[in-house]
């Protein structure tokens, strides 16, 4: 029995996300003069996270950048995969980078990539993916260029914008992937990447990931609302025992 001191909690505050009381800062950082330190966290126990800068020397604590002009769009099923094998389930600004050398801030968004050039500069895209859905942005070491994978191979492009140059082909169409780490890479090994950039920043290293000669499985969400293709995914799921996807390892 209950003691007279003791409340209800509701099912809503079980369930919901954050859970109470654990809607901590993440992803706290340095600025590159070590002035500030940044950090993502959602104001009000709120899952939708921006990034916040506290002054060292002041204790100032203020947001720099309160979202993205891409938020609203749909995640695409790469990239919804990606956060879920990676147990991301914030919303909003979900990473980002100090580039040490210059003091800007690569920001990842949904659909594009986004830079600031510095914590009281605006955000402004440096590549717009469109429909095409851009994955798993890098910087290289001298912060003067950011990799990303989109339509299944590498792309690289300017931290000063212009247009971005594919460095990988071969793969799109044919049911593999350059650039993408796979299902088993990621869920059971812990490598949510497929590329690595050389310390110097003059070459790539990139996996060639070939799934074709593995079944499709057909997962239903029967609990949507629509149906055939809007409630359904393929996946060629590796099961145990059989045949794992085929990887090679190209720079």
């Amino acid at each position: 029995m209950p003691d007279k001191n003791s409340s209800r909690f509701p099912i809503e505050e079980v369930a919901k996300f954050p859970a109470p009381g654990m809607a901590a800062p993440v992803s706290c950082a340095f600025s590159n003069d070590d002035r500030l330190v940044t950090y993502l966290h959602g104001e009000n126990q709120s899952p939708v996270r921006q990034l916040h800068a506290l002054d060292i020397e002041t204790g100032e604590r203020r947001v720099i950048l309160a979202g993205l002009d891409d938020e609203s769009e749909e995640l695409s099923i790469e990239e919804a995969l990606r956060r879920q094998r990676q147990r991301q389930m914030g919303r909003g600004i979900t990473r980002y980078s100090w580039v040490d050398s210059t003091g800007r801030i690569l920001i990842p968004g949904q659909s594009a990539i986004y830079v600031m050039d510095g914590p009281d500069a605006p955000a402004r895209t440096v590549v717009d993916g469109g429909d095409a859905p851009i994955i798993d942005p890098q910087l290289s070491a001298d912060g003067t260029q950011i990799a990303y994978v989109q339509d299944s191979e590498v792309y690289v492009v300017s931290v000063d914008g212009g247009a971005p140059r594919q460095i990988t082909s071969g793969a799109r169409g044919t049911g593999k992937t350059h650039g993408l780490a796979e299902y088993i890479a990621q869920e059971e090994m812990g490598r949510g990447s497929g590329f690595w950039w050389s310390r110097d920043g003059s070459h790539i290293a990139f996996t060639e990931v070939d799934e074709t000669h593995i079944p499709v499985y057909r997962i239903v969400h029967q609990g949507k609302d629509q149906v055939g293709e809007g409630a359904q995914e393929d996946h060629r799921y590796p099961f145990a025992g059989e045949a794992n996807a085929i990887v090679r390892l190209g720079v």
